[in-house]
């Protein structure tokens, strides 16, 4: 990723949000002290100058340890940049498991049974839209990572096969219909299966642990804070 135009940006936002405060000491009534005024101006210029070097130090371990660039803003300030539109969701955890369903039907007095059993790979994570924003402090010291609750991202099928089939064959036979029937069930048991508590709290904690490494990385301290 070529980082100067984004680090010309970032300057460009904090000297925006920084200069009121410079501009408003330089052309405040003079102070009996000129020396001590310029003292002021000088270190406002040194906050706003250390604020962008955290923030552009911040987004380089996002961009290293998450692998793309959420939305960010600055607290009580403008928006720094916007999510990619191409990323629409950061998957954070990845459980694989297997499932069984039985597809039963009767007629009269006659039956057939199916039972399939598949494995499945499930995906869980975030969804990347407006509810996932990193919003940074005005001293680019620390930054508070906003997050919707995580999401089934998918579950896919990643094999099946078909355990038990019975019927009374004349009378009453297994179809391919029937066979599609037992498949569609095996897939929304999955589904209905995936959501687990377990998977929702370690894709939680896997955030939770990739932002703690951008906290080391960049100096910065983050904290997740999940929306209601």
């Amino acid at each position: 990723m070529n980082r100067h135009p984004l680090l010309i940006a970032l300057i460009a936002a904090l000297l925006l949000f920084g200069g009121v405060c410079i501009v408003g000491l330089y052309f405040a009534p003079p102070p009996e002290d000129v020396g001590d005024a310029a003292d002021k101006v000088g270190a406002a210029a040194d906050k706003v100058g250390g604020a962008a070097e955290r923030l552009a130090a911040l987004l380089n371990a996002v961009d290293d340890i998450v692998n793309f660039r959420p939305k960010v803003s600055l607290q009580n300030g403008p928006v720094v940049c916007e999510s990619p539109k191409q990323v629409t969701e950061v998957v954070t955890a990845v459980q694989d498991s297997e499932r069984e369903f039985c597809f039963t039907q009767t007629q009269f007095f006659f039956w057939k049974h199916i039972k399939v059993r598949g494995n499945f790979r499930t995906k869980v994570g975030f969804p990347v839209d407006d509810s996932f924003v990193l919003v940074v402090s005005e001293d680019g010291k620390s930054a508070t990572l906003k997050h919707a609750p995580p999401i089934l991202i998918s579950c896919e099928l990643v094999d099946a096969m078909e355990v038990v089939s019975r019927g009374d064959w004349w009378v009453y036979p297994i179809t391919d219909d029937d066979r599609l029937q037992a498949d569609k069930g095996l897939i929304a048991a999955a589904r209905e299966a995936a959501m687990s508590q377990e998977i929702l709290d370690l894709a939680v904690r896997n955030l939770n642990e990739r932002f703690k490494k951008v906290e080391q990385e960049a100096g910065v301290t983050v904290t997740l804070e999940p929306l209601k």
